[in-house]
């Protein structure tokens, strides 16, 4: 069945995709904003870059685990079963845009650090900065976050039913009869853990720590310049990334049967990864900015050489 027969065809699951896009967009607003407002944060607590980097990770986890990796993937799963691939897709492109969109809202209201004031951002008080505005884009997406919210109650209580696609009952009879081993499962399982975990954490480390290693770096650049460096930087590698997800799910979907819990385990590793990789970066970026060069190029080159292996 092509894709708009199956979204003619099932009206009301569009309608809670549509909720979760939202939703997901919302989690890309909230993912992309520590990172291009680290360093008016670093001022208004009045800490130093690798202390502040901290909530990287310990902020995206928690969203990335239970709404991201969990709520969101795993549902689309089991709303359209063996039809998911463009849907984990868009998905995809739903959180893109609200990284991409992020950097822009916080754009108007960092603070201008001109090139012979980088030395403030390890030095300064928040009292010698009365002017930091760093509230302002979080009560902006808080908002709309609240709003998306509300949607998705309306939409849950619209149709409260979540029957799961016809080929996903239709697969798990299938199951039975697959003709791959245990083996070869888990060495399948453990390949995509293993690219999703490098993956993962490439994309959150570009899209949250791009700004400070341009600002840090011998560029020198200011926090405007960069925020919508971030937002190029994001756009590009959208182009190139976007169908890694979609194409990863119908690719497994050939050759294992993608239960809830073989969904978690592949997109909770990717959160440990999103986890450590940042938090790596953010320890060294602040006196050596070229480590974010450096790691973000070896999680590309484990990637690929995942994906070879997988293929071969």
């Amino acid at each position: 069945m092509s894709l708009f027969s199956e979204i003619r065809t099932h009206k009301y699951t569009t309608l809670k995709t549509f909720a979760l896009y939202l939703m997901i967009l919302v989690v890309g607003l909230n993912v992309s904003l520590p990172g291009v407002t680290l360093l008016d944060l670093q001022l208004a607590v009045n800490t130093t870059l690798d202390r502040i980097t901290a909530i990287l990770p310990s902020g995206s986890g928690i969203q990335w685990t239970f709404i991201w990796s969990y709520s969101g993937n795993v549902w689309i799963l089991h709303l359209w079963g063996t039809e998911s691939p463009p849907f984990i897709q868009s998905l995809h492109f739903a959180f893109g845009c609200g990284a991409l969109i992020g950097p822009l809202i916080a754009e108007p209201f960092l603070l201008e650090i001109k090139h012979n004031q980088h030395s403030l951002l390890n030095s300064t008080s928040v009292r010698a900065i009365p002017q930091l505005k760093v509230h302002y884009p979080y009560m902006i997406v808080a908002s709309f976050s609240l709003i998306v919210v509300i949607i998705f109650g309306i939409v849950y209580f619209i149709r409260r039913s979540n029957d799961p696609h016809p080929t996903r009952k239709k697969v798990v009879g299938e199951n039975e009869k697959s003709s791959v081993t245990f083996l070869m499962h888990c060495v399948i399982v453990f390949l995509s853990c293993s690219f999703l975990f490098f993956y993962i954490g490439l994309e959150l480390s570009f899209g949250t720590m791009l700004t400070t290693y341009v600002v840090n770096s011998d560029l020198k650049l200011d926090k405007s310049t960069a925020s919508y460096m971030t937002s190029v930087g994001i756009i590009l590698m959208g182009l190139g990334t976007s169908p890694i997800f979609g194409a990863l799910f119908g690719f497994l979907q050939d050759f294992i049967f993608l239960s809830s819990k073989t969904a978690s385990i592949l997109f909770v590793s990717g959160c440990v990864g999103q986890f450590i990789i940042p938090y790596l970066i953010g320890n060294f970026v602040d006196k050596h900015p070229s480590i974010f060069l450096i790691i973000s190029s070896f999680c590309g080159l484990m990637a690929c050489m995942l994906v070879s292996e997988a293929l071969y």
